[in-house]
């Protein structure tokens, strides 16, 4: 059983907008262990972003704020952490792929330079070894004639090479554990292969743990141990990912996974879910997904309920576990 790296505890994190404050995130918790890759899941505004960007404090204050929870690592709770020892963790410790690297990068310095100020950063180096060691990060990364894309612009790269870039940049200060937040979005199908497997060689050769937030269930099924299914910024289901395919216990989750296509089956039109997700001013009484549950019953009214066991490592926020399973997972967000 790997050593638990990261625990995150009931982390909450609202925000500040013209119609009142409202929280993006409610009670997320779990664990991360050595080498786990934990996939994170769900339909835009379900809180996956602003998990990870929570976990490193990188919430914008204001309008957003942490008001709740414990993000433990390494001995300390990052959200009681100095700015001094945040900036130890950041890159050095946890490093973050972020959605966007043409956002992310900044268009005025080179590839080399973005590089090398993080290695400079977190390790007392010379600038001549920084390069050095650049270089060899960008060749890892699979860059093609890396000395010479280290001295060019981000504007200068294809979709694919600034991502592999970001990549070399998260990777710089061999951090033990990397948050992708939609890594391959933007991507042709052949790169998003290309940069999954990169991340799955980086995890085997230096037991470094990746949370991965991803849209693409496929992906999940192919590259993640374990999977968090987060609606409307709660966690609704938690499983092992052959556990999660096999047997979803969860209806938000059934759904996620009808809607993909199958080659087993000659279907027209794809399975979807009615609705939307709900604005978070407007959040429906009860469980958050009832509106476009096909199982919902009168029940689900009245409380949004916990996470319930639902098997071995497995746990699903639904009544319908009460069938057989009355008390709620010990622990659990």
């Amino acid at each position: 059983m790997s050593a638990t790296l990261l625990q995150v505890r009931g982390l909450t994190t609202s925000f500040r907008a013209e119609a009142g404050r409202f929280e993006a995130i409610k009670d997320v918790s779990f664990d991360l262990g050595e080498g786990d890759v934990l996939g994170i899941v769900g339909e835009s505004g379900s809180g996956k972003s602003v998990t990870a960007l929570s976990i490193l404090g990188l919430i914008p204050d204001p309008p957003g704020r942490i008001t709740a929870g414990q993000v433990l690592f390494a001995g300390d709770d990052l959200l009681k952490a100095s700015r001094r020892r945040m900036r130890q963790v950041r890159g050095g410790e946890i490093a973050m792929i972020f959605q966007e690297p043409m956002s992310s990068l900044n268009p005025v310095f080179t590839v080399g330079d973005q590089i090398v100020e993080t290695i400079r950063h977190h390790e007392r180096i010379g600038v001549r070894a920084a390069r050095a060691r650049a270089i060899d990060l960008l060749d890892r990364v699979g860059i093609a004639i890396p000395a010479q894309r280290l001295d060019e612009y981000p504007h200068q790269l294809s979709g694919g090479m600034r991502q592999r870039a970001m990549i070399a940049i998260a990777l710089s200060c061999n951090p033990s554990i990397l948050l992708a937040d939609e890594p391959t979005t933007a991507l042709d199908v052949t790169i998003q292969a290309q940069i999954l497997d990169l991340l799955k060689d980086l995890r085997e050769d230096f037991r470094t743990a990746v949370v991965l937030i991803t849209h693409d269930l496929g992906v999940v099924a192919q590259y993640v141990d374990r999977v968090l299914v987060m609606y409307a910024g709660r966690v609704v289901e938690e499983a092992p990912v052959e556990a999660l395919y096999a047997s979803p216990q969860h209806p938000y989750t059934e759904g996620l996974l009808k809607s993909m296509p199958s080659i087993d089956t000659d279907a027209d039109r794809l399975q979807a879910i009615p609705g939307t997700v709900p604005s978070p001013f407007e959040l429906p009484p009860g469980c958050r997904f009832r509106p476009r549950c096909p199982y919902a019953r009168d029940a689900c009214d009245v409380a949004d309920p916990p996470l319930l066991d639902a098997g071995p490592g497995h746990a699903a926020a639904c009544i319908r576990l009460n069938d057989y399973q009355p008390a709620a997972r010990a622990g659990a967000a």
